[in-house]
């Protein structure tokens, strides 16, 4: 034994017999038998002491993330096996079943909790040779870990911690590595070595727990067998390294605690061998080891230390201490206070002897002890430091009596009686109602011998007072004032008759001064409450009114809600803005677009004005539903439109109603009425007008019996474009007299009868005149010019002599050119070039061609296009001999009123601008009065439609025929510029009404494409069609349906609605007519099955096909020489090339309408995409000469 502690146990006998003797000495309150206390509280227990139902050894005590207690230890009641108890609701209960391990453990226990505050336990396991075992409790039942008894060896001193990782690490004395350290994680379901097995320098003879640092570093301390003392190391950088110098103990030291002190600094508390097995702590400074307080601070011997920090970083440490040797050594607890440890709670935490402690801090910052308890039979108690408490009591206002006083002092859990208001605490007009834990009285009311638990801290009760009455206040904001209301307490308020606000209308009483929550009068109110007037607008009036273009008319003001605005004809868009009277209205604006908005001011865009009106609607929204609307018509001037707006005759009614389009309108009188003033309103601004030709928008006009016409002439602003309207008044004769016949038949009766005398209508005979006709330019006196009037429409008709033409014929030979010029002074609205079907068939064998030429348009036909013969047959005429009777007629007019405004609805429809004037263009053939129209051609027909000086060239996009039904449709056109004059030439398959517009197109996402211009150009033509508006995908494989219907669109040929050409086309599709059509054509077919397959993706050398189809239609050369041939064959997949399609790919190649796909290649079985289908279809136009 030490010598030291022999000679310190001799002295400590030698003073017990000498108390016994002399019944105590002063000098023993030195040596600590009366012990002075430096810290306060008062130590309870915690569920009560020894609440084990059986002993408990191997202790351990932690707190969960929750700040829940939790204990595990060895249960004695359990076969020794591993029980976990937590502290929940004033009771320790069971965490799974007790005794959860499958054997017994020993030595020592420990648990911890991952980041999911899931509980985990390590122990030696006596079912598995001594081997180290974890386990965790899944919610319902206690699982192992990786594998039960995982360790090489016997492990003894188990212990556990968690990485801030959240890995499991498991730290014990290794049997299997000569009873040396040895640490292990978790790694998926494997444990695995941490550094090398056994790597501590002697025999661990006994361990702290093992903890991590802030930073995540493992620590532990071991008292090591080659000396005796204790050494802390760390894993650092891949090895266990000792922390400062080893052997840092003066001597033999046992049981160390270790745990982390404020900045990361480690602390390790132990029994002190060198002073009499005392306890003493030290810590790492720097890479020293110094001693924490004094050494050998405990009143005795210590056994089974534990050291912890409170949330101020003192430190705390729990031991069995026994003084001078006692048989019954208690359980103390020392905090380092200054620089000295001072006993905690001024006595030991135990009433009896104990052995093992566990210290841990619990989330109110007080100290918990576990230890066992031998005056419980070896039971498990936890004991934590009370502290005592007081109660107070405030008046909260009272302005008279005085506050109870209660002088006791109250332990946590402690009973509190509540007292009564004893000093008559009074308040003016309230009245004391009891206490409350918060003067507002969001605490927790109490009366009067009320009792409750004391907490953790003093406790102050408020006196609580309610009003007599209550207070309303009216906030009218900025309405007339309201008068105050003072009810009794818990009373309704009477609600006030409503304030009044110019422009505004009131909407209630709100509690709230953001105006969020109304205020409801049925309400019981119990204190002082200011109510707030809402108030909506209801002014729905705009502020401002400005326009980008023209002059607003009349000037803006607020309560005038009708404007115009007339622009100029170039103008095709204007911008309008606005301003708000108040934040508070909604505007809704319908006829423009593109809102933004810029200082409060409101901005919008009316685009794509058509001539005439645009009419834009504002409707201003008030905050109380109050709206207005404002009417903004922006007139754009049309400098073409010669027409009326308005006719207006006193007391004589037209027929039809006027209507501006219709240009001939009749009316009777009776011949009591001589006269009549008519007036007129141009459409447009700014037209003159001529009635009877006099200048002016009024006149009187005379009347006499019988027909009347009166001619109204308008010019339009351009000084060129005209249109006349006639009206034919009919006065009625007066019948007493014996008069008869009219004003204008010049005759009246005589004689006695009085009868009228009959008046035959003699029938008129249209002017004639000789007009020449050229042959290849030479002009021949072979036509006769008759002008009639149809429906108040001039037709000019010049009929060709059949006789002098067709020796003019045989005299020039094969391919004449045969013009019938009707220019001038002859121009009519309709002009018609006449001919007989003999002529026609002469022209015809001769490959002939017939040119009408106007001053408005020209119609170039070849006469191989009109087959004489089979309309002779459609009229009833079967021998040669009798075509002569037959008349063709080839027509060139200006279409009605009706059919120009369908035109014009079209283009505002379809987003596109009409420029010039429309062409109608006929070929009629009549027999016996039957008609038959020729209105479709085996192969183009040209005709060019003249540009008035004002249109400029550069924006003719394409010309368009208007069917008779409305629909549009590309027909290919270019320009051409003839004596200085510009012409659309277009070029189709069909008559109908043409026009030639102006239609840009884009899309967005072929900019810097390689196609670019093509696409744009045929979108621009309405060839192709984008998925959206803006949008084209030009890398999209084609359908063999989409290239039919886009090939169809590229010819302008007019969709025809026939007999399905294939069996898998149906009719309802939006493809059908388009593939039908084209099968018409003979530009595409099927397959053998009798199917066209439409939604399969046409391949390269399919669409090639059909292209070589269309350059028939269009006059182009297909054949292919063995040149042509060799070209496209050079290409490194002309072998794939079926052999169906070799003279298209030939054709289409040698022709420079298709491109192989980059230098080398045709790809022939590669899906065509909607880029190369546009240019394709751009390149057969061109060079066909149709654009």
């Amino acid at each position: 034994m030490n010598k030291r502690l022999l000679r310190f146990k001799k002295v400590i006998t030698m003073l017990i017999v000498a108390a016994l003797i002399f019944g105590g000495i002063p000098g023993f309150q030195a040596l600590g038998v009366e012990r002075a206390y430096a810290a306060s509280g008062t130590w309870v227990d915690v569920g009560g002491v020894g609440f084990t139902s059986g002993q408990a050894e191997n202790i351990t005590l932690v707190f969960d993330r929750e700040g829940t207690p939790y204990t595990m230890f060895k249960d004695g009641d359990n076969g020794g096996k591993a029980t976990v108890l937590k502290y929940v609701s004033g009771a320790w209960q069971t965490v799974g079943p007790a005794g959860f391990s499958t054997g017994v453990i020993h030595n020592t226990s420990s648990l911890a909790f991952d980041s999911h505050n899931t509980p985990y336990a390590a122990y030696q396991d006596g079912d598995n040779e001594s081997k180290a075992t974890v386990m965790k409790f899944n919610g319902e039942q206690w699982e192992i870990v990786g594998s039960a008894g995982f360790s090489a060896g016997a492990a003894v001193y188990v212990t556990l911690a968690f990485s801030p990782d959240d890995t499991p690490y498991v730290a014990y004395r290794d049997h299997a590595a000569d009873t040396k350290v040895t640490v292990k994680k978790l790694n998926g379901n494997q444990w695995e070595t941490v550094g090398t097995a056994g790597f501590t320098t002697g025999v661990a003879l006994e361990m702290s727990k093992l903890i991590f640092d802030a930073n995540g570093i493992p620590y532990f301390a071991f008292k090591d067998s080659t000396n005796n003392k204790l050494t802390v190391m760390q894993f650092a950088g891949g090895s266990w390294k000792n922390v400062g110098n080893a052997a840092f103990t003066a001597d033999s030291a046992s049981y160390p605690a270790l745990a982390f002190g404020p900045n990361n600094v480690p602390y390790v508390a132990f029994q002190d061998g060198f002073n009499s097995y005392k306890a003493t702590v030290m810590k790492l400074n720097g890479s020293q080891w110094e001693v924490v307080g004094n050494v050998g601070f405990s009143t005795g011997s210590t056994y089974k230390l534990s050291l912890a920090f409170d949330p101020q970083g003192v430190p705390y440490t729990a031991f069995r201490n026994s003084v001078n040797y006692s048989m019954d050594p208690q359980g103390v607890m020392m905090k380092l206070d200054g620089n000295q440890w001072t006993m905690v709670g001024g006595k030991p935490f135990s009433a009896g002897q104990i052995n093992e402690t566990s210290l841990a801090f619990g989330p109110n910052g007080m100290p918990y002890v576990a230890y066992i308890d031998n005056s419980k039979s070896n039971k498990l108690t936890v004991m934590t430091l009370s502290t005592e408490h007081s109660v107070t009591y405030n008046a909260n206002g009272a302005i008279t009596g005085s506050v109870p006083i209660d002088n006791n002092k109250y332990q946590k859990d402690a009973a509190v009686t509540v007292l009564d208001n004893s000093g008559e605490l009074e308040k003016e007009d309230y009245q004391f109602t009891g206490w409350n834990t918060a003067a507002d009285g969001s605490g927790t009311s109490y009366s009067a011998a009320d009792t409750f638990s004391m907490n953790d801290s003093d406790v102050t009760l408020y006196a609580q007072w309610q009003p007599l009455y209550v207070n309303i206040s009216f906030e009218s904001n900025g309405g007339t004032e309201i008068d105050n209301q003072k009810v009794n307490y818990n009373s309704s308020v009477v609600n006030p008759d409503a304030p009044e606000k110019a422009g505004y209308t009131f909407s209630g009483w709100y509690q709230d001064s953001q105006l969020l929550q109304p205020f409801d009068f049925n309400t019981n109110l119990t204190q002082n409450i200011t109510l707030y007037a809402k108030w909506m607008s209801s002014t729905a009036t705009l502020s401002t009114l400005t326009v980008n273009a023209g002059q607003l008319t009349p000037d803006f003001s607020v309560d005038e809600l009708d404007y115009r605005v007339d622009v100029e004809s170039d103008v095709t868009s204007v911008d309008f803005s606005l301003g708000k009277a108040n934040e508070e209205q909604v505007v809704h604006v319908t006829g423009a677009t593109g809102e933004t908005v810029t200082d409060g001011i409101y901005t919008y865009t009316v685009t794509d004005l058509v001539y005439g009106s645009n009419l834009v609607n504002i409707n201003v929204q008030a905050e109380d539903g109050t709206s207005n609307d404002y009417k903004l018509n922006i007139n754009r001037i049309d400098i073409t439109n010669a027409k009326l707006s308005e006719i207006a005759l006193p007391s004589i009614t037209l027929t039809p109603t006027f209507n501006p389009d219709v240009e001939v309108y009749e009316a009777m009188v009776n011949s009591s009425v001589g006269s009549t003033e008519i007036s007129v309103k141009p459409d447009q601004t700014g037209s003159t007008v001529k009635i009877n030709s006099v200048s002016g928008d009024s006149t009187v006009v005379q009347l006499v019996s019988g027909m009347n016409t009166i001619i109204i002439e308008v010019t339009a602003l351009d000084g060129v474009s005209k249109k006349t309207y006639t009206l034919n008044i009919k006065r009625n004769s007066d019948s007493s007299g014996g008069s008869g016949g009219n004003g204008s038949s010049g005759g009246s009766s005589s004689g006695g009868s009085g009868a009228a005398t009959p008046v035959t209508t003699p029938v008129v005979t249209p002017p004639t005149t000789g007009a020449q006709v050229l042959v290849n330019g030479k002009a021949e006196n072979a036509g006769i010019l008759t002008t009639t009037e149809v429906n108040g429409r001039k037709v000019v008709t010049l009929a060709v002599d059949a006789t002098l033409i067709t020796q003019k014929l045989q005299t020039e030979g094969n391919k004449a050119i045969v013009t019938i010029p009707v220019t001038g002074n002859a121009q009519g609205d309709q002009v018609i070039g006449e001919l007989t079907g003999q002529t026609v068939k002469l022209m015809a064998d001769k490959q002939a061609v017939l040119v009408l030429q106007t001053d408005i348009a020209s119609y170039t036909l070849p006469a191989q296009q009109v087959n004489i013969e089979q309309l002779a047959q459609q009229l009833g005429v079967n021998s040669d001999n009798s075509l002569e009777n037959i008349k063709l007629q080839i027509e060139i007019s200006q279409p009605t009123a009706a059919v120009t405004q369908t035109a014009q609805s079209a283009a505002q429809q379809n987003g596109y601008t009409l420029l010039g004037s429309l062409v109608d263009f006929k070929v009629t053939a009549t027999f016996n009065g039957k008609s038959v129209s020729v209105d479709k051609f085996n192969s183009y027909v040209s005709r060019t439609i003249a540009l008035p000086a004002t249109v400029d060239p550069n924006q003719i996009t394409t010309g368009v025929v208007v069917d008779a039904e409305g629909t549009v449709r590309h027909v290919p056109t270019k320009i051409t510029q003839v004596n200085g004059m510009y012409h659309a030439q277009i070029n189709s398959l069909t008559n109908s009404v043409y026009a030639v517009i102006w239609h840009p197109h884009t899309f967005t996402d072929v900019a810097q494409h390689w196609a670019e211009t093509e696409v744009n150009d045929m979108g621009s033509r309405m060839v192709i069609e984008g998925i959206t508006d803006t949008t084209f995908e030009p890398n999209r494989g084609v359908t063999r349906a989409e290239f039919a219907a886009i090939l169809v669109r590229g010819l302008g040929v007019k969709l025809e609605e026939r007999v399905n050409s294939f069996q898998d086309v149906n009719g309802s599709e939006w493809y059908a007519d388009a593939v039908n059509t084209a099968a018409s054509y003979g530009l595409i077919d099927g397959y053998e099955d009798g199917t066209f397959r439409p939604q399969t993706q046409i391949t390269r050398q399919e669409a090639m096909a059909l292209i070589a189809r269309a350059m028939s239609v269009t006059g182009m050369e297909t054949t292919s020489s063995a040149g042509n041939v060799q070209q496209w064959s050079d290409y490194a997949d002309a072998e794939q090339v079926a052999s169906w399609a070799k003279e298209a790919v030939a054709s289409s190649i040698s022709n420079g309408l298709v491109s192989g796909r980059g230098k080398d290649t045709i790809a022939p079985n590669q899906s065509i995409t909607r880029a190369e289908t546009a240019v394709i279809i751009r390149r057969l136009l061109q060079q066909s000469g149709l654009i």
